[in-house]
């Protein structure tokens, strides 16, 4: 018999609540508030996982500048922006290192995740997963690291800021900075996130906080 196909509402949701619940009382209520990087952190500590989210947004490659600027620009007046509101000149320097997935609903409850564009510098790093499933393409260990961070950019609804050791087929050499924001389709579904990535060794990207460092080591 197959085994059921993992989901966030069947993996993560539950290990949410768990983190939660053992942080106590007083981050308990504070994340009743809800803020999507003390949540994934929260998830990466439990699980050990080389990653964290910051949501200061102070990049380390400066390209991120431009692509953010661009995702403001298409997001003034607090709507989410139109995947096509970007134009393919305006990515250009970007669409490589750029990544958009799309969540949806499973036929067994709860959502999963599917990459619907894969530029060629990401697929180098983790392999061209175009219009592949994540729980179906990524090693199991994987999964929830991937789930988690695509849930906590739609629910936060704004952008995010993600460094971590790529740690897939045999890249752990690899780190990498990412921006991550909402994004809508034509029907003002906001289902999807922008991810756009710039891949490094440590001392390249040379994260300035001693927390990243700490991260980054294991």
């Amino acid at each position: 018999m197959n085994e059921p196909v993992p989901t966030f509402n069947a993996i993560d949701e539950r290990a949410l609540t768990e983190f939660r619940l053992s942080l106590g009382k007083r981050h308990f209520m504070s994340l009743e508030a809800y803020d999507p990087a003390a949540t994934y952190n929260a998830c990466a500590t439990a699980h050990g996982w080389p990653t964290m989210c910051d949501p200061a947004l102070v990049f380390e490659a400066p390209e991120f500048a431009d692509l953010l600027a661009i995702w403001r620009t298409a997001a003034e007046g607090g709507h989410v922006p139109l995947r096509s509101a970007f134009s393919a000149r305006q990515l250009k320097s970007h669409l490589p290192y750029i990544t958009i997935y799309e969540r949806f609903e499973s036929d067994r409850g709860g959502y999963r995740y599917r990459v619907r564009l894969m530029g060629t510098a990401f697929a180098q790093v983790y392999g061209d997963l175009t219009g592949k499933v994540i729980d179906e393409s990524v090693p199991a260990d994987m999964v929830p690291r991937f789930h988690v961070a695509i849930e906590q950019v739609l629910r936060a609804r704004i952008p995010l800021r993600f460094v971590a050791r790529v740690g897939m087929n045999g890249k752990n050499y690899l780190v990498a900075e990412y921006l991550m924001a909402q994004l809508a389709d034509e029907q003002g579904n906001a289902m999807m996130v922008l991810c756009r990535a710039h891949f490094g060794s440590e001392a390249q990207i040379g994260p300035r906080q001693s927390i990243e460092r700490h991260i980054l080591s294991h």
